[in-house]
């Protein structure tokens, strides 16, 4: 099969991952895929063939002009075939220095010690007594997404962990969470759970919040939640808020680089058509929900720029002997 594609709208996500972050391009991938119906595996083999406009010879002078006058992302995305920026994407602040370590300045490699100018930092051994959350956006047949967070003491929020997928049930799902929650529950940390309110909806009968309960008679653990604040367009400014970076180059949410599908999926998204001031809901949003869920529960207010020192003007400057 053979298949071509622009950067940019809902699909970008797994296109990107599929097939333009595999490797090297031009380089022919092996990865293996597996049928639950055969139980079975079977190899299939990838090759990325990137194409610019420059070189379809169909493409006439007067096309190039014209793309060289798009804005920047869409520019970019559409002449130079970048799928790291296309048009429409709605979270501009975020850089990953991890990605392009290969082609690393020495300025880079010190910013990215130092947790400046980045988003996507090393994992590192968080203190016991920052305060843990965890944030969950259920899905069956579509992804769920579930993300832990720590807190440092000027507020700062890091994403420690993930986990990221589908067809688990609810009680599946409160096992799975108890599982990867060992260490802190070891070390007597209590998570707060923050989950997307329409778990606890009744109208199709046992809510899912009340099957990730315990199970009292028969002994068998659970899981409880907070309900989560789904105000959208409010949710949205918090995640614009978190990324964006101080005068330093300190932002106020850190992804340690484990946490892999929401570095795939969140940068990703395009605005949605219909509600101009909103992410697209069929794209892959769901590590993004989650995120929502727990910035509401302890939002910050519009950080103030630091005013730069000015200088007054002297009109004789430069005329003195």
């Amino acid at each position: 099969m053979r298949s071509a594609s622009n950067p940019g709208n809902i699909g970008h996500a797994w296109v990107k991952e599929d097939f333009v972050d595999i490797g090297l391009y031009m380089q022919i991938h092996y990865k293996e895929i597996y049928s639950e119906v055969l139980r079975e595996y079977k190899t299939v083999s990838i090759q990325y063939i990137p194409a610019l406009a420059t070189e379809n010879p169909h493409i006439t002078k007067d096309y190039i002009f014209e793309l060289e006058q798009k804005p920047d992302k869409l520019r970019r995305a559409l002449l130079n075939g970048d799928w790291d920026a296309f048009e429409g994407q709605v979270f501009t602040e975020f850089i990953n220095l991890w990605a392009d370590r290969i082609h690393w300045t020495d300025v880079d490699r010190k910013n990215y010690a130092a947790r400046k100018w980045t988003h996507v930092i090393d994992p590192f051994e968080i203190p016991l007594s920052w305060p843990r959350y965890m944030s969950f956006d259920h899905g069956y047949s579509s992804p769920f997404s579930i993300g832990w967070w720590a807190v440092d003491p000027k507020g700062r929020v890091y994403r420690y962990r993930e986990w990221y997928g589908t067809h688990k049930t609810p009680r599946e799902l409160a096992e799975g969470i108890l599982e990867r929650e060992t260490e802190e529950i070891m070390n007597n940390i209590h998570v707060t759970r923050i989950a997307d309110p329409s778990i606890g909806d009744k109208s199709r009968g046992e809510s899912i919040e009340i099957q990730m309960q315990p199970v009292s008679e028969k002994g068998i653990k659970g899981v409880y939640f907070d309900m989560g604040d789904n105000d959208r367009i409010a949710g949205k400014m918090q995640v614009h808020e978190r990324l964006r970076f101080d005068s330093e180059g300190y932002p106020m949410l850190y992804l340690f680089r484990t946490c892999t599908d929401w570095i795939r999926t969140v940068p990703s998204l395009p605005y949605s058509a219909t509600k101009v001031e909103d992410v697209n809901t069929d794209a892959e949003d769901h590590a993004y929900d989650e995120t929502r869920y727990f910035l509401m529960s302890r939002p910050i207010g519009q950080r103030v720029k630091p005013r730069r020192e000015q200088k007054l003007h002297d009109p004789y400057e430069g005329a003195r002997l």
